[in-house]
């Protein structure tokens, strides 16, 4: 019976249309991720398309994807025949529960699988398709098809086909399934939200019933070989994961089996029976008439009366549904899970600003209304012809619209109750944490209207697709198709908000600038959207299905005819509002400003390279003064400059032009070289050739002149410039001033993107030996250390300032003016910002200290401060006095999430640390870090400048990281630095498999961020543990004496390695290899432990480790090599991950060589130990440093002993 029950199953169910939509569904989904380059699963950098790595993670993300699947096919196995009103008949034959469900369970999930074999298949077909690169791919491997499909998708649907069969078995609702299926991914989020951190990795490894979660933990820090050539390994976490959840899919289906029962009705159905009969049983009220009133009403009233009635009845229908409370609470829970890890850095949280409250609510509870409008409006619309009341309904004296309006009505009243809900629970978090500025603007701002006026207009169009829809189920399909294609149409090229219905620009909030400038371009749209949903609204009412609905085709062609004089004006007025409004849209998006996709610009930067990188070798003067005065209009959004640079004439030779490149974005009013002419003109990429008349000699001078503006006219479809603003303008002298000469940085840089347009490969940065690129610095060729001086305007209410020392300020014609002159050269590389700022001072020494700060944003500007001083009194001691007489740091809107160091100058982001809760002292004090950082680059950049060629970053970022972590370490101790080391290592490991093209070691980095900065940490500290501080700071001060200010030619890292071997003699020269000129790995672990108390009452610890060391080449090959390392071992009275963590509980942290793959080491200490561990403040690069450590139960309480006193017994 089994077998032929579940063959009759499978064969219905390959009959059904939800199987062959799903197939061709993610078909498609798949096929395109392979065949358009923006939009890819699991690859990217140098990862290959149909890699292992990427065939696992596109299966395992498409089997998330893939619950649609068994949640349109497993639950008919129990409901079909109750719906059909065919269990009467089934259900009387003499079946025997086991086979019959389990056979039409295993027939409906064997259905499943093929369905899902549609994602494969894509994959595989589309990385065979004639027009790909052939680069971006590797061999095809239908192991690793089959690999990911057997270890990951057949366990994932069968643990969702496991619940949809309990659920449906338990409750016989297909509603209650839906639900489930919520409730697993909203859980499934939540709880990555909450159990997220280093130290909680197994358990939510374990938690995860995809396994995402658990081959991401064995994946994270492959590199792209790797990826490119090895399956994830079945054992460990996945394998105990797979064993996990494959058994809760076996409980779930025995308790189908269990729950399950031959019976015709639904418990809702004989619920609601019985409520019937007790109705019938109730006495009957006599009629009673309606007031005079209300029978003399106009027609009109009384419509608009039936209309707040049938959106009452309609909207508190919903509201008081199970499924919608439901739907609710697991909002709500996703909500409280999002709000509860508020938006950290380094782990550190923030204050809960209203601003960064609603933009984790649009986040995490964005999906409970676009569930609810997409059901319920199916609901709402279906409800009446499946209860078959439609004839009843229909035949009351109420008019059409008054039905089809009701509908939105109701959803826009249960969307704005949702909201509410929302608001009420940010605001509870908000107060919970002892915060009460709360801003309520800003909830009714950002949910209610940004967030939930373009949502009703999905709900509008998902109202006329379910009225001409044949079934709710197709029309609930067509609506999400919709939505899904808006996520993913400006990754495929479509990116007007004009063409996409409901689609409005995104509108960024800032504490500084509010809704600023963003906000009139999201109104117009939403108003031309208005109108389109009103005239949908119009063709709803005229399509409406009828007491008998006639055929979809019929409702159109009578389209022409019946229409009222009420309906025809509302039309015609919904129409013109759309064109209208869409005029206007059109004339500032199209004609005041372009719209351009990003496919669109790449070719343009394409075209610039073609036509312009023949002058790249032209020989140039370079910039040795600049004065520059700026008029910044904050309340119009527009700036004006004027400037003169003086050129010299430093190559050797008579130079007959003179290049000059702005930027694409500015307006060049008028240029001028006194003796020169203009030869060549180009206003679309604002490249201008000068021809002096008389040729410029070597050593001789000439003055450029400028007037640049920017008007930001009008309004953009999206990505608005943020330069200037009403409040928080900030902008740097690359956008408003010229380069002399062709600028790199202008070119296309992403390998791909040339290839397809025909490009030679483009070397990121020159090679390190290059003696002509080290004649320039690494920010811009055209200059090197210059006189500035600069007078910015502004508006009255606003402060405005440069780098460089207040001469005056004054008021003129209603602004406000500020002079600024530097009083030694600097890069040629500033900044102009302006805002109504509250300002703090302090003095440290004889230099003024400043910060500039919007008046809310107070509670970290202590600390700022602190740590400007305390980084000045590091850095001048260690390395060079500083050299300015102030240092300023001043803040600027959350567009952007940066802080920039410009000569004694510190713009800082409001999202980075003005609003950082640095309350918990467990946390990382991250704000003190990011200053040390930015001040640290006073030095490392502003002092000491790379050449433009690979290294030139260590020398900047790499150094200014040490900086502040030395800065870090004396403010809060070296056990406090672990955890930030432990950040720092599992960033650089990640960044690895990222990699474009190939890691290079760090003295020949090559701007790569995760190198020079997380890398860069970790390597200047372990050179710092092993040689010494003051080693290392002798060697740094050296460094800044020899090349400090240095140009033509620039320092390279080539420097720092030679001073640093200089300072640290023979002994260090292999680990200054290692560190610097090599990527070496290690492998280390507690393998085993144990811990014998001595007679003496004294505790001998034995650890046995595993040790190892590789070099990897630049895609991630290793090599052993041999070990012969000084590495800390160490015994703790707590865990270092716990928190409380301090300097108290080391019982001993002493360096150790190790020089085999399994070294022994036993210790006699003086305190029983709760872990033991080697390198246990991750200052080496360990590929998996979570098994450094290992936990110890003491056997017993036991009085501590004195100090921390230890003695090696062998090495």
């Amino acid at each position: 019976m089994f077998g032929r029950i579940a063959a009759f199953e499978l064969r219905y169910q390959l009959r059904q249309p939800a199987f062959w939509v799903s197939f061709l569904s993610f078909f498609l989904l798949t096929f395109l991720s392979m065949v358009i380059d923006n939009v890819q699963i699991g690859s990217g950098g140098g990862t290959h398309a149909n890699s292992p790595f990427a065939v696992v993670q596109t299966m395992l993300i498409m089997s998330l994807i893939g619950m649609f699947i068994p949640v349109s096919i497993i639950p008919g196995t129990v409901l079909r025949d109750p719906e059909s009103g065919m269990a009467g008949i089934v259900y009387s034959y003499p079946l025997r529960p086991l086979p019959f469900l389990m056979g039409r369970f295993t027939g409906a999930y064997i259905a499943v699988i093929l369905g899902f074999l549609g994602a494969p298949l894509g994959t595989a077909l589309g990385s065979f398709m004639w027009w790909l690169d052939p680069e971006t791919l590797g061999p095809f491997r239908p192991g690793d098809y089959l690999y990911a499909l057997g270890v990951m998708v057949m366990p994932n649907l069968l643990v969702t086909s496991g619940l949809f069969f309990a659920v449906a078995a338990a409750t016989r609702s297909q509603f209650a399934v839906y639900s489930s299926l919520i409730a697993l991914l909203v859980l499934w989020v939540t709880s990555r939200q909450l159990i997220d951190g280093p130290e909680t990795q197994t358990l939510e490894a374990m938690l995860d019933p995809f396994g995402i979660v658990a081959s991401g933990q064995v994946m994270r820090y492959w590199t792209v070989f790797e990826r490119n050539g090895m399956l994830v390994p079945f054992d460990g976490l996945l394998l105990w994961n797979r064993v996990l959840w494959l058994g809760i899919a076996v409980v779930l289906v025995g308790l189908a089996l269990a729950l399950f029962r031959f019976r015709t009705q639904p418990r809702s159905e004989g619920r609601r029976r019985r409520l019937a009969e007790k109705a019938e049983a109730a006495p009957v009220a006599p009629a009673r008439r309606p007031p005079a009133a209300a029978r003399r009403a106009a027609p009109g009233a009384a419509a608009w009366r039936q209309l707040a009635a049938r959106t009452r009845l309609e909207a508190v229908g919903v509201m008081k549904s199970p499924g919608f409370l439901v739907i609710l609470a697991l909002g709500i829970f996703n909500t409280t899970g999002a709000l509860i890890g508020m938006d950290q850095l380094y782990g550190t949280e923030v204050y809960p600003v209203t601003r960064v409250v609603t933009n984790l609510i649009m986040g995490a509870f964005s999906i409970v209304p676009l569930i609810v409008l997409v059901y319920y409006s199916a609901e709402l619309v279906w409800r009446d012809r499946q209860q078959k009341t439609h004839e009843i309904v229909t035949a009351c004296p109420v008019p059409g619209w008054v039905f089809v309006l009701s509908k939105l009505t109701a959803m826009t009243v249960v969307v704005a109750a949702l909201f509410t809900v929302a608001t009420l629970v940010g605001i509870v978090s908000q107060l919970l944490r002892g915060f009460t500025a709360i801003e309520l603007d800003l909830y009714l701002g950002q949910l209610f209207f940004f967030f939930g006026v373009p949502l009703m207009f999905i709900g509008v169009l998902s109202i006329l697709v379910q009225a001409l829809s044949p079934n709710k189920f197709v029309g609930m399909l067509l609506v999400v198709g919709f939505f899904l294609l808006t996520i993913v149409a400006a990754q495929m090229g479509l990116s007007d908000n004009l063409l996409i219905y409901g689609s409005t620009p995104s509108v960024p909030l800032s504490d500084m600038n509010g809704w600023g400038h963003f906000a009139k371009a999201a109104l117009w749209f939403m108003l031309y959207w208005g109108f389109a949903a009103g005239l949908l609204m119009v063709l709803a009412h005229r399509l409406w299905p009828g007491a008998v609905p006639a055929p979809l085709g019929q409702r159109l062609r009578g389209l022409g005819r019946g229409w009222t004089p009420a309906s025809a004006t509302l039309a015609a007025a919904c129409l013109t509002g759309f064109v209208g409004t869409g005029g206007w849209i059109a004339y500032n998006t199209h004609v005041l400003n372009e719209v351009v996709s990003n496919d669109a610009q790449l070719d343009r930067q394409a075209v610039f390279e073609r036509t312009y990188r023949q002058y790249e070798d032209v020989p140039q003067p370079i910039i040795t003064d600049v004065k520059v005065d700026i008029d910044l209009y904050p309340e119009i959004r527009r700036y004006e400059a004027r400037g003169r640079y003086v050129l010299e004439n430093r190559t050797g030779q008579p130079l007959g032009e003179v290049h000059v490149l702005y930027s694409p974005d500015v307006d060049v009013v008028d240029q001028a070289i006194p003796g020169a002419r203009t030869t060549h003109e180009d206003r679309d990429f604002n490249y201008f050739i000068f021809a002096l008349d008389t040729p410029l000699e070597p050593g001789g001078t000439l003055d450029l002149s400028f007037t640049t503006r920017q008007e930001n006219p009008g309004f953009k479809n999206d990505g608005d410039v943020t330069s200037i603003l009403y409040n928080g303008s900030f902008l740097n002298n690359m956008e408003v001033a010229p380069f002399i000469g062709f600028s790199r940085d202008m070119l296309l840089k992403d390998r791909n993107e040339r290839r397809k347009r025909g490009l030679e490969p483009l070397d990121r940065m020159a090679k390190l030996e290059d003696e002509e690129a080290r004649r320039h610095n690494y920010l811009r060729r055209d200059s090197h250390w210059v006189g500035f001086e600069t007078t910015v305007s502004t508006s009255p209410d606003q402060i405005a300032i440069a780098p460089g020392y207040l001469q005056r300020e004054w008021m003129e014609n209603g602004r406000r003016y500020f002079h600024y002159r530097m009083d030694a050269p600097i890069l040629n590389f500033y900044s102009w910002l302006s805002a109504r700022y509250t300002v703090a001072t302090d003095k440290w020494k004889d230099v003024d200290l400043s910060v500039y700060y919007h008046a809310p944003h107070a509670y970290n500007v202590p600390r700022m401060l602190d740590a400007m001083k305390k980084s000045l009194d590091y850095f001048t001691a260690a390395f060079s006095p500083y050299q300015h007489r102030q240092l300023r740091i001043l803040e600027f809107p959350a567009y952007q999430s940066f802080a920039q160091s410009f000569p004694n100058t510190v713009p800082y982001s409001e999202s980075i640390g003005f609003i950082a809760d640095n309350r918990d002292p467990e946390d990382i004090d991250y704000v003190f870090y990011v200053t040390a950082h930015e001040v640290a680059h006073q030095w490392w950049a502003h002092q000491v400048m790379g050449g433009d060629v690979q290294g030139s970053t260590l020398l900047s970022e790499t150094l200014a990281q040490y900086s502040a972590l030395m800065v870090m370490e004396k403010e809060y101790g070296p056990d406090k630095i672990r955890r930030f080391l432990k950040y720092e290592l599992d960033r650089y490991l990640r960044g690895r498999g990222g990699e474009e093209r190939e890691e290079l070691p760090i003295y020949r980095v090559e701007n790569q961020q995760y190198i020079h900065y997380r890398k860069g940490s970790l390597v200047m500290y372990a050179l710092k543990d092993q040689i010494g501080e003051d080693m290392v700071n002798r060697a740094l001060a050296r460094l800044v004496k020899e090349t400090g200010y240095r140009s033509d030619p620039y320092p390279t890292s080539l420097d720092l390695l030679r001073i640093l071997r200089e300072e640290a003699g023979p002994e260090h020269q292999q680990l200054i290899t290692d560190l610097f000129e090599r990527i070496v790995l290690y492998d280390l672990k507690v393998a085993s432990h144990t811990v014998e108390r001595t007679p003496d009452g004294k505790f001998k610890v034995r650890l046995t480790l595993a040790a190892g060391k590789a070099e990897a080449d630049g895609e991630g090959r290793e090599t052993p090599l041999p070990l012969d390392d000084r590495i800390d071992i160490g015994v703790f009275a707590k865990d270092p991950a716990d928190p409380g963590f301090s300097a108290a509980d080391v019982i001993y942290l002493q360096k150790h060589r190790i020089d085999s793959a399994d070294p022994v080491i036993e210790l006699v200490v003086d305190r029983e130990p709760a872990a033991v561990g080697v390198d246990p403040y991750n200052k080496l690069i360990d590929r998996n440093s979570d098994d450094n450590l290992a936990r110890h139960a003491p056997a017993a309480t036991l009085p501590a002993g004195g100090g921390g006193g230890a003695q090696p017994v062998s090495r």
